[in-house]
């Protein structure tokens, strides 16, 4: 049977995962660099999961609603870690895209 927590993060990660396909269908018209930058940027800030501490249980919680609230209605302390590891993420989300574009991409134009 799944939990309620369960079931939350299964509604959220479909909400997240059909934001990014209407992402890649925005920016299909884009070079292609800047389409799967953007695509790649709109998954990480939405699919990076956070600690966040609720009377003494901590539960996972999307990273970017985590540094928001935090920030705004409780200490920084949450905040900061969710704010690091979004932008730790994001940085090693774009290089891995960068490196997949160098080697991928002129194969593809290669064959062509």
């Amino acid at each position: 049977m799944l939990t309620g927590t369960l079931l939350a993060w299964l509604a959220y990660v479909i909400g997240a995962l059909g934001l990014v396909i209407v992402t890649w269908r925005i920016t299909r018209s884009l070079r292609r660099e800047w389409s799967h930058l953007l695509i790649v940027s709109v998954a990480v800030l939405l699919l990076t999961p956070a600690g966040m501490a609720v009377e003494e249980t901590t539960f996972l919680a999307p990273a970017l609603f985590v540094l928001v609230l935090d920030g705004l209605f409780e200490t920084l302390g949450n905040a900061s870690r969710a704010g690091l590891l979004l932008l730790g993420t994001w940085l090693l989300a774009l290089v891995l895209s960068l490196v997949y574009q160098l080697v991928v991409h002129p194969r593809l134009q290669r064959r062509q």
